[in-house]
Formats: structure tokens, C-alpha cells, sequence
């Protein structure tokens, strides 16, 4: 009996071991701004990346909602370090929205409660004379130890044209005995550059599919080794699809069979973005009734990429015609199945202006 209430209270002692680093971080937000269908551009990861060029965006003014840091280890917070605002220049600061007033909540574990700990009162950025963004440290009343932690917007500091709030970074950490900030680093040292790695692959697959959108007004052919398709992706969300196939058969006589032409139409919705691509879930109706459902993934293809690879094989002797530095090469896959697979390389690099990020959000 002894030894099992010893092992119980080293592992109690255990659990409570605080560690230096933000370990394995989970950041989220309630709200996130969705400018051009690209999410990815203002992702709360980007308060962790240590880049004040990149910034978190709320979809409005965030008022009452909350970002989200989940770790894997406990930390004693005895302050927090902010780039407030949309810190890419003065002008561009004073345009957006900026954090007034945040609470703090935390816990130790999952299966505790948040609790409140404090109501912060931030001031707007302010610039150096170099013109850069100055980091403000606030020192908490008390010290906070925790493992999961809500910032939650209740005031702010409003915008000249713009409503979506903005704020750029974000650093928990110790004061050493000298009263000096001591920011906690991450842990593993690439988990957030690899997440904004990922966050950028998805961008160039989104000018993919801005570039489809553009061009709307004329359908995109798409191959693969069965047949080609002509694809519409409009801007409201509407898809129109017309698939003929490249060789039906024979019949028993020896005659070819005319190949069939397939028309479909119905809406798109993203359902999911990343480094793999854009995945789009698309929603049609049957002409025998009955609604069907299809997941397809759309992405940018490169010569690293293992659809690159299928793309030779289906062009064979063609392939010398293929020009990868004038035009996109686009894969669209059905999720689940890879070997229905559709090529299209036509889109110029000039479309890339369809869609690209702005300076006053």
C-alpha cells in the first residue's frame, strides 16, 4: 500500500514539472480572416514564426472571441511580449483594428477548468525611427503556471478603413532575477516554420485556383489516361464539369464505340487546405434523382511531387513539349483514389496577379 501511494505522489510531482519551452504548441483561432479564399495568409501560427512582416487576422473585430495555445508541457508565465496590430508600417497599423484590452485564462491540464487570471491593457504599435514595429511587454500581477492558455479579445482600439483586427506576435516568458524578459522558445525548434512551410505550399495552390476562377469564362481541359474533362469553377461557387472519354472500346464487329460525354453541374465548397493541396468537395444532383458527393483534390504540381512523375508517363514522347517555366503544370485527384488523376498545363505564370495579398485588409 505504501508503494502505491509513493508511485502516486511521483507521479503527481511529475505531472506538475514545469519545462522551458513552449513544447509541441497548438495555436487556433475562433475567428480568422478569410481575404480571397486564402486563409492560410493571416493563420495564428504566424504569432509564433518571429516574423513581424506576417500577422494573425480576425475576421472583424474579434470582440469576445479567443486564440487558442495549447502545449505539451507546463510553464510558469510571469510575462507577455506583443506586436500589436497589422505591424507592416505605420499606415498600415493605423488602417486596421488593434487589441485594447485581452484576458487571460489557463489551466493545467485538459480535464481542468479555465480559469481567469488577468484583463490586459495593450496600447497600439508603435514604430522605432529605423521604422520598425517595438515589442511591448506587459508583467503580470502574478505569476500564471499552465499548459493551455485563452486570450480573449474585449476591447480595442478601432481601425480608419479596415474592421478585420490584426495583431502580429505573441511570446510568453520568465523575468530572470534583473527583471529582464526571457522569451520561451519553441519545441522542436522547426515545429512552426515547418507549419508555415506547409501554410505556403498552400498559397501556391491557391493561385492555382484563383487562376481557374479567372479564367471562368473559359472551361479548363483536363487529361488523364482515360479521358479529359472541361472544368468551370466560378466565383460563387458553382462548378460545371463535361467529361468525354479518349477510347470507349470496340464492339464484336470490330467498330469503335462512340466514346460518351458525361455533363455535370452542381456547387463547390473548400473543404480543407494545405501543403497537399486544395481540397474541394463537390455537390451535384443525379438526372435519376439523389444527391451525390465527391471529394477532388487540386494542386500545383512539381518535378518533386510523385504526381510530376504520372504527368511524364501520360504525355510519353510528348513530354518534350511540356515547358515548366512559362506555364503551371495543375493535377486534380479524387480524394481516395489516385489513379484518377487529370493533368492541365495551360495556364500562363501571368495569372498569378489574379490574387495577391493586400496591404490595407
Amino acid at each position: 500500500m505504501k508503494l502505491i501511494v509513493f508511485i502516486f505522489l511521483v507521479l503527481a510531482n511529475c505531472s506538475d514539472r514545469t519545462v522551458k519551452e513552449l513544447l509541441e504548441p497548438k495555436i487556433s483561432a475562433d475567428t480568422q480572416l478569410r481575404l480571397t479564399t486564402a486563409p492560410w495568409d493571416h493563420s495564428p501560427y504566424y504569432l509564433l514564426d518571429g516574423n513581424t512582416k506576417t500577422s494573425w487576422c480576425s475576421e472583424g473585430e474579434g470582440i469576445d472571441t479567443a486564440i487558442h495555445l495549447k502545449l505539451s508541457g507546463l510553464i510558469e508565465v510571469d510575462a507577455i511580449q506583443f506586436v500589436n496590430g497589422l505591424a507592416r508600417s505605420l499606415e498600415v497599423s493605423n488602417n486596421n483594428p488593434q487589441i485594447a484590452k485581452l484576458e487571460i485564462s489557463s489551466r493545467k491540464s485538459e480535464t481542468d477548468r479555465l480559469q481567469k487570471q488577468g484583463l490586459l491593457e495593450l496600447q497600439k504599435v508603435k514604430f522605432s525611427e529605423k521604422k520598425e514595429p517595438i515589442k511591448t511587454l506587459i508583467k503580470l500581477e502574478k505569476r500564471i503556471v499552465g499548459r493551455d492558455f485563452d486570450f480573449t479579445i474585449r476591447e480595442i482600439h478601432s481601425g480608419k478603413l479596415s474592421k478585420n483586427l490584426c495583431m502580429t506576435s505573441l511570446e510568453l516568458g520568465k523575468l530572470d532575477k534583473d527583471g529582464k524578459f526571457e522569451a520561451y522558445p519553441l519545441n522542436p525548434k522547426t515545429f512552426i516554420s515547418d507549419k508555415i512551410k506547409d501554410l505556403e505550399k498552400a498559397k501556391s495552390h491557391n493561385v492555382v485556383f484563383a487562376a481557374i476562377k479567372f479564367l471562368s469564362s473559359n472551361p479548363l481541359l483536363l487529361c488523364s489516361f482515360k479521358g479529359c474533362m472541361n472544368l468551370k469553377l466560378t466565383e460563387d461557387g458553382i462548378f460545371k464539369l463535361s467529361y468525354t472519354e479518349i477510347h470507349a472500346g470496340t464492339k464484336e464487329d470490330g467498330t469503335e464505340v462512340v466514346p460518351s460525354v458525361t455533363d455535370i453541374s452542381g456547387s463547390y465548397d473548400i473543404d480543407n487546405f494545405s501543403g497537399e493541396g486544395i481540397e474541394l468537395k463537390l455537390k451535384y444532383n443525379l438526372s435519376t434523382g439523389g444527391e451525390i458527393q465527391e471529394a477532388w483534390v487540386l494542386k500545383r504540381v512539381k518535378k518533386e511531387d510523385v504526381e510530376f512523375d504520372k504527368f511524364k508517363t501520360l504525355l510519353g514522347e510528348n513530354f518534350s513539349n511540356y515547358d515548366g517555366k512559362k506555364n503551371f503544370l495543375i493535377s486534380l485527384v479524387k480524394k481516395g483514389n489516385p489513379d484518377e488523376i487529370f493533368f492541365n498545363y495551360t495556364i500562363p505564370f501571368e495569372y498569378k496577379s489574379a490574387e495577391q495579398p493586400k496591404e490595407n485588409q
